[in-house]
């Protein structure tokens, strides 16, 4: 479902007329917004089952210690190192209680670390040149915007860097074209809805090309997707099959204002069941029996 649809769905759950003036489409894709943060968000970042992983990679500063997570990651994954274009090399968590053993030894690549809140600390800070740092992060699911057309990916070339789509689309918070250089993510709108593009620099070449900064692969993108101001979707990330759950899970905070509370326990236990299927959905994706570890004898 899209937005529009999803509106029309929340209100049919909750019994609100389509012309109702208290709950406009906007009031209720307030709801839905809402819904997903509140039952679905936490169900991905406890099952940790890779739906919607991304990879953040940046340069260390020498001498640095900290590194900010981005503002929508919602859980951390793993952290990586690499120098230059060597291989990634994976970086150890630790507690707080053993960050103590290491300043004084002398390495010019941090050994481990800490996350407090939404920033890494690093230990000991780097000293080398060329580091690059990778967090593998959950991200936050995209904010649900008016539905549009405009967007849809005809074409995709991943050595020129460029995104071709049937129309440029409106940004759903400025109301405008977007243009010039900005963020942009590229959504599937099909099957779990995930970002094939994440939170990528680009910028407007043409009425219909966008040409995306270096560094996002563009590998994931296929024909059919649609590209979006960061942010922003018409579609919510979740497997197709509970996108009618959400809306009944928005319907929830309607009846609660309705005093219809019959109503609203109704639905608040139909959003709980739906909520432990998905779970055990995610987890995991693939079974494996007696699954190894892979072993690494990389070095330094």
């Amino acid at each position: 479902m899209n937005t529009g649809e999803l509106v029309a769905y929340a209100r049919l759950s909750a019994t609100v007329e389509n012309e109702s003036s208290e709950y406009t489409a906007a009031v209720v894709t307030g709801f839905l917004n809402d819904a997903m943060r509140v039952y679905f968000e936490p169900i991905v970042e406890t099952a940790r089952s890779g739906f919607w992983l991304h990879s953040l990679t940046r340069a260390l500063a020498p001498g640095n210690p900290y590194v900010r997570l981005h503002p929508r990651a919602c859980a951390l994954e793993q952290i990586d190192l690499r120098q230059g274009s060597g291989d990634w090399h994976a970086l150890t968590e630790a507690l707080e209680s053993e960050l103590q053993d290491w300043p004084q030894r002398a390495y010019s690549w941090p050994q481990v670390y800490v996350v407090r809140g939404n920033t890494i600390l690093l230990q000991p800070a780097a000293t080398a040149d060329d580091l690059q740092l990778r967090a593998k992060c959950t991200i936050r699911p995209s904010q649900l915007v008016t539905e549009q057309t405009a967007g849809r990916v005809t074409a995709v070339d991943v050595n020129t860097r460029t995104i071709t789509v049937n129309a440029l689309p409106v940004d759903g918070v400025t109301n405008a074209t977007i243009g010039g250089a900005l963020v942009i993510d590229v959504i599937e709108p099909r099957g779990y809805f995930e970002l094939s593009l994440f939170d990528a620099p680009a910028a407007v070449m043409s009425s219909t090309t966008l040409l995306v900064d270096p560094g996002p692969s563009l590998s994931r993108i296929e024909v059919g997707d649609y590209v979006r101001a960061a942010g922003q979707t018409d579609w919510p990330q979740l497997p197709e099959s509970f996108h009618s759950v959400l809306a009944d899970a928005a319907a929830i905070t309607i009846c609660r204002q309705r005093d219809m509370y019959d109503r609203a326990s109704e639905l608040a236990a139909t959003a709980s069941a739906a909520a432990q299927r998905m779970q055990g959905q995610l987890t995991p994706r693939t079974r494996a029996q007696n699954h190894r570890p892979l072993q690494h004898s990389w070095g330094r």
